[in-house]
């Protein structure tokens, strides 16, 4: 994935920011596994624009409310 991101442009990133978020939960999930933690934090270096990074945070803490309630 971050070779994936490192060859990316702003319509890739919005496809794989939706995929990633479409199932609430699942980004934060993905954060807590060794190997999803770097590849999460590559993915939020790679946003471009206001509506990715909405879309991420929203993601991020629907997942973590979940986790620890």
């Amino acid at each position: 994935m971050q070779k994936f991101l490192d060859m990316r442009n702003e319509r890739q990133i919005m496809q794989l920011v939706l995929k990633v978020t479409k199932e609430p939960g699942q980004l934060a999930r993905v954060s807590l596994d060794t190997h999803g933690t770097r590849e999460v934090q590559k993915l939020i270096e790679t946003l471009e624009n206001g509506k990715q990074v909405s879309l991420t945070i929203s993601s991020l803490e629907c997942g973590f409310f979940f986790f620890f309630i």
